[in-house]
Formats: C-alpha cells, sequence, structure tokens
C-alpha cells in the first residue's frame, strides 16, 4: 500500500522561506555576525531575512527606491562606508589596475540568476554604495546573500592590500639613497 502525502501551495512556499530564512542566518552566524533574536518562519517573499542580512552584513540601512509589476521587482540602494571607502582608494590607482581590482571585487555579485526558479539579482557599483535589483517571486536568497558575503571578505582584503601598497609608496618616498642605491632612511633627532 503506498501513502502520499498533500502539500498545498502556500505551506510548500511558507517552508521553503522559512528555511531559506534559517540558511540565511546561519551564514551570518558561521561570519561573526550577529544574529537578532526574530521568529523566521515566513509566509511571503516581502517578509524574508535577506534585506534585514544585508543591512547586518554592511552594517547599515537599505534605502528601497522602487518596486514594480506588483512586488515582483525590487530596487534598493545599500550605502557603505567599506565600500565608499574602497572607492576612493581605488581611484588612486591607474585605469587599468582600478578596472582589475573592480571587476575581481564586485564580479561575485553583478549578476545572479537563480538555477531552479525564477529570482535573479543585478548589482550595479555607484559613487555610495551598491544598488540592487531583484526580480521574480519564487526562489532562494541565500546564494545571493553568499555572493555578498564573499564580496565584502574581498572588499575588505582589497583594502588592506591596497592601504599596504600605498604606505608603501608613502615609505619609498621618505627613503634617502646611498651613492650605491641603497636605501637609507633619513635620521631625525628630537628637538
Amino acid at each position: 500500500m503506498s501513502k502520499s502525502l498533500f502539500v498545498p501551495h502556500q505551506t510548500l512556499s511558507e517552508y521553503q522561506m522559512t528555511m531559506d530564512n534559517m540558511v540565511m542566518a546561519k551564514l551570518l552566524h558561521d561570519n561573526q555576525i550577529p544574529v537578532p533574536d526574530i521568529p523566521f518562519a515566513c509566509n511571503y517573499r516581502e517578509d524574508s531575512f535577506f534585506y534585514q542580512a544585508m543591512s547586518l552584513l554592511f552594517q547599515t540601512v537599505l534605502c528601497h527606491e522602487e518596486e514594480h509589476d506588483y512586488g515582483q521587482t525590487v530596487v534598493f540602494s545599500l550605502r557603505s562606508s567599506l565600500i565608499e571607502e574602497w572607492m576612493d582608494l581605488a581611484h588612486t590607482f591607474p585605469d587599468e589596475e582600478w578596472k582589475q581590482r573592480l571587476e575581481s571585487v564586485f564580479d561575485p555579485v553583478q549578476e545572479y540568476l537563480d538555477d531552479y526558479f525564477e529570482l535573479c539579482t543585478r548589482t550595479e557599483i555607484t559613487s555610495f554604495g551598491l544598488r540592487i535589483t531583484i526580480s521574480g517571486s519564487f526562489g532562494f536568497f541565500h546564494p545571493i546573500l553568499e555572493s555578498f558575503i564573499e564580496c565584502k571578505q574581498c572588499l575588505e582584503q582589497e583594502l588592506e592590500e591596497m592601504k599596504a601598497q600605498k604606505g608603501e609608496d608613502k615609505d619609498d618616498r621618505n627613503i634617502d639613497h646611498d651613492a650605491r642605491g641603497n636605501g637609507i632612511r633619513p635620521y631625525r633627532t628630537a628637538v
């Protein structure tokens, strides 16, 4: 005798979104980002933990810009001091190097298309942060959040490297050279 289980679409959708929220909370927790004590069960895409997770990840407030097609397309911007600092420092490098750095950091979040569902995102880099467009009504947000976590880690690493490189450039200017070309730091006396 076979048995079957009937689960209405609404219930299945609720299970899927609740599981997605829990996976996003786990991703944040694994990256040492404190997760608030909130219920993760949700019925609608608007209740997704994704928006709050993005705020927690970049330590900022998301600015909801516009909505189209009855909520099927949502556009929001994310202003981040980390991104602003990276952009300011990256602009001090030559154009080719700056473009390479930009592509290497933001490539994972440029576009995302869910392989099994209809959810997709497009991210544009602005002078103050990111402008993110989410289209579709059914899909998982945790792979998107995972790519933004990867992007943030790359941003932090690149920022450290750029600061170190700029610091070395400043140090090189403060070194005198002897007759053989060896670098000698100038000796300063306290007055």
